[in-house]
């Protein structure tokens, strides 16, 4: 469910049908999700190693920022919030991470709590942290 969730959500940010750049994993955020995501479920596993840190951070292409505020607050709602137990190669937070290197360029850390990242992202982009935060409440419902 979480897999098919996540791929919806990704085809929905980024169909890769429409672009007329390269969708590698090498250039393209949402084709290193796409493809982390297949890794992930191919090996039943909900993270595979691979950190943040692998993910391409020149991603040149527009995304709408509707579309990156409702990719990362879904992801947020299929996170468990698990705190001290959070790893970085967690297929959500990958994915989620994608989202803001799309979105924003660079990567916002999340510390295994919902409420904590918020605060993160409201740092250094209130208006972003507030979209996302009403559309994660709305989510939820």
């Amino acid at each position: 469910m979480i897999f098919d969730t996540i791929k919806e959500s990704i085809e929905n940010t980024c169909d890769c049908t429409t672009c007329d750049l390269s969708c590698a994993t090498s250039n393209c955020a949402m084709a290193f999700a796409k493809d982390y995501r297949e890794k992930c479920l191919a090996a039943k596993a909900k993270g595979i190693g691979i950190s943040t840190d692998d993910i391409p951070s020149l991603d040149t292409k527009h995304y709408e920022q509707d579309e990156i505020t409702t990719g990362v607050a879904l992801m947020l709602t299929l996170c468990h919030d698990c705190n001290s137990d959070h790893t970085d190669d967690c297929v959500i937070n990958v994915v989620r991470s994608c989202y803001e290197v799309a979105g924003l360029g660079e990567i916002v850390e999340y510390p295994g709590n919902t409420v904590a990242y918020l605060m993160n992202l409201g740092k250094t982009h209130k208006e972003l942290a507030q979209e996302v935060m009403l559309k994660y409440q709305a989510l939820k419902k």
